[in-house]
């Protein structure tokens, strides 16, 4: 276990429960309820963070409670109206990346004022670095000259002011070094870059609203961190039943297994095909395999999409697919056509029906009546590597099983007694992992 503070919290407070349960309307109930507090609200999606607090407090009548936005107006940036809004003790509710970005003044703030932090669905505390910032050679040639070396919980520390100046190759990384966010495994193989663990210890309380919390990546950075945690609750919580949100979940999907078409598929690709049910490819559709296959495999994955969405009778308004952004031809807020191995599916172009798999928390997608998913999930091997080196736990299937529900949750299924969702999943592990969880 690694150190952490001794004046920061050491708990975290946990409300694992499933999508529909009604976890965000049980937060701003507590949070309604206690208006003496300041509120910090951090949620994945930044179309959340306008118009959802008013939305959910005015369930509760006239609580006094009102949430700021930092939008940067009149100040330099979105982060310096944060750290103004905190000074001023308002509740304020922010993404993801903007909280993560707060640093150490936001922190002295958030401590100060006692603020409790909730955050919606896991926070992502700790990432693989990109090969475009140190590619894999150049990790070698760091090591080998001695301008980094590494602590004893895998922190990396520059130690040569020659190297990564000011506008040269390496100074992206010295930064990150220097900001102490930078890790690696016990190799020197796999850098990560981490947030400070404080970022979260600043705060009175935190209150993390997720599902299949153990065994995910946060619990295990947490665990290297030193920091446990326990059930959220409070006088009046009321959560629906997870087992007949299960039971009417399972009466409203449609499933397309498609046994023809994707044996067919699956042939083509050489993957297994004998008794599908019980004998599923690890490795097939996850990142590697997409990585490592022919262009001529994709078309026809984007040929196996296309028939299953026409079996589905469904156009592309009601259709949403997931698989590795590159494959799909984004490359940020980007379409890239021309790209090699980009998917090409007649009819439901990537543009029109591709969703990120990790989408969570929007409900923009809500109209949406049919999905394929086409990814074969596993954590990132310089995370879960280091992770497990430093004494956390990452499992495989609950990281793939929570992060499809959740993508598959942006569709009409998330709205009560709405109409039934088709669903088609290509990856036979993954087909296994959702219909095993559904059924349980």
């Amino acid at each position: 276990m690694l150190n952490a503070s001794p004046k920061r919290i050491k708990e975290i407070e946990l409300l694992d429960a499933m999508c529909g349960t009604g976890k965000s309307y049980n937060l701003f109930k507590f949070i309604a309820s206690n208006p003496h507090e300041c509120f910090l609200y951090v949620t994945p999606m930044l179309s959340e963070v306008s118009s959802r607090p008013a939305e959910e407090l005015a369930k509760f009548g006239e609580s006094g409670v009102e949430f700021h936005e930092p939008t940067g107006a009149g100040f330099r940036t979105k982060g310096d109206h944060l750290l103004h809004l905190l000074e001023s003790r308002q509740n304020v509710i922010c993404t993801h990346a903007l909280f993560q970005g707060m640093g150490k003044a936001g922190q002295d703030s958030v401590w100060r004022y006692g603020y409790i932090i909730i955050v919606d669905e896991e926070l992502g505390m700790i990432e693989p670095l990109e090969s475009s910032i140190l590619a894999d050679g150049d990790k070698k040639l760091l090591f080998k000259e001695s301008v980094i070396t590494t602590e004893a919980d895998g922190k990396v520390v520059w130690c040569d002011d020659a190297w990564g100046v000011t506008g040269s190759a390496f100074s992206a990384v010295r930064k990150l070094a220097e900001d102490g966010g930078l890790y690696t495994n016990k190799g020197g193989t796999f850098f990560n870059t981490q947030i400070p663990v404080e970022l979260i210890q600043s705060a009175k309380r935190v209150i993390v609203a997720t599902y299949l919390f153990e065994g995910s990546v946060l619990q295990a950075f947490l665990k290297v961190k030193g920091i446990g945690q326990k059930p959220f609750t409070f006088d009046g919580m009321e959560l629906r039943d997870e087992r007949l949100l299960k039971k009417a979940l399972y009466e409203r999907i449609e499933f397309y297994d498609a046994e023809g078409p994707t044996e067919k598929l699956h042939r083509a690709l050489k993957m297994p095909v004998d008794d599908l049910r019980q004998k599923y490819s690890s490795s097939m559709f996850s990142t590697s395999w997409y990585g490592s296959a022919q262009s001529g495999a994709i078309t026809k994955l984007g040929n196996h999409i296309r028939g299953v969405a026409r079996s589905m009778a469904v156009n592309a308004e009601d259709l949403i697919y997931t698989l590795p952004s590159a494959i799909a031809g984004k490359a940020g807020d980007r379409w890239i056509k021309n790209r090699p191995k980009v998917i090409k599916v007649k009819s439901f172009s990537p543009e029109r029906c591709y969703l990120h798999k990790g989408s969570r928390a929007t409900n923009d997608y809500a109209g949406k009546t049919a999905a394929i998913h086409a990814y074969n999930r596993y954590p990132h091997p310089a995370i879960k590597t280091y992770l497990q080196e430093n004494g956390g736990i990452v499992s495989d299937d609950n990281f793939a099983l929570a992060e499809m529900i959740q993508w598959f949750f942006r569709t009409a299924i998330r709205i009560p007694n709405g109409p039934k969702v088709k669903l088609h999943i290509v990856s036979p592990r993954m087909d296994k992992l959702f219909k095993s969880w559904l059924q349980s």
